[in-house]
């Protein structure tokens, strides 16, 4: 709900906007600031890195913090002051599993990866799965670094491209 429409509904409700990519003051000089003028609650909408300050913050001051957008858990355990909205890439994942694993059961699914820091999580959550589900799936790992090998495999990170005729 925006907030003009609280305002409409006569609900009392101070919003304050922080920028976390401000150069003049860090994002724990900020939280400091919103802790003193008793903000209760922060609607997140950062990178993973400030989510990971944010949730720490949060914690310590004790200020709910709601993390918008990013589906990650900032790999904050045990903190009844941070709260994930959209679906963690943990959920994501075994959602994915168990669509292969009704769709493909007993093939070989081949899960394309690069190298990037989150590839080794995926890969091990997807053969956790696996092994739990006695090896439903028959999972490959393949690793491709650039274009033309991804083409190679008959795909590519690009979006296909449509052709409107009239």
């Amino acid at each position: 709900m925006a907030i003009d429409s609280l305002n409409a509904l006569n609900i009392p409700l101070d919003v304050y906007v922080y920028d976390s990519k401000s150069t003049r003051e860090t994002l724990e000089q900020q939280f400091s600031k919103c802790a003193a003028d008793g903000v209760e609650l922060i609607i997140a909408n950062c990178s993973l890195a400030d989510l990971t300050t944010l949730a720490r913050l949060g914690a310590d001051k004790k200020i709910t913090v709601l993390n918008a957008t990013v589906p990650n858990d900032a790999n904050a355990t045990d903190n009844p002051y941070f709260v994930v909205l959209n679906p963690t890439i943990q959920t994501q994942l075994e959602g994915l599993y168990n669509y292969m694993k009704k769709n493909y059961a007993g093939r070989q699914v081949t899960v394309i990866t690069r190298k990037t820091s989150s590839d080794p999580y995926i890969r091990s959550v997807l053969e956790t799965l696996n092994k739990y589900y006695k090896d439903s799936v028959k999972l490959r790992f393949q690793e491709v670094n650039d274009e033309v090998a991804l083409k190679a495999l008959g795909t590519t990170t690009q979006p296909p491209r449509r052709v409107y005729t009239w």
